[in-house]
């Protein structure tokens, strides 16, 4: 599994240096998908994009059943500049 991650993160790696609007679409599209890891890779494409339109799905993500997947929305949201954002990285 840890060899899994590892490949995973790479992939992300590599896709986050392409701009490509063929894969700002499927990302817009995965941020709903039944599987965490593609909304989770989405939120971190599209922010690191700073991608606006993807603004109002991530903010339904921070209700996300998956922790990292929260986690992410934040920092895409944060990364795109939504104001909105500041509140959730305050410690309680």
């Amino acid at each position: 599994m840890q060899g899994d991650d590892y490949i995973s993160s790479i992939i992300v790696d590599d896709l986050n240096d392409i701009y490509d609007e063929n894969i700002v679409s499927y990302c817009l599209d995965s941020l709903q998908n039944e599987y965490f890891f593609r909304r989770l890779v989405s939120a971190e494409y599209l922010g690191g994009h700073h991608k606006t339109e993807a603004i109002p799905t991530l903010k339904k993500l921070l209700s996300d059943s998956d922790d990292y997947v929260k986690v992410q929305a934040i920092e895409a949201m944060g990364r795109i500049g939504d104001i909105e954002v500041v509140p959730l990285t305050k410690p309680y």
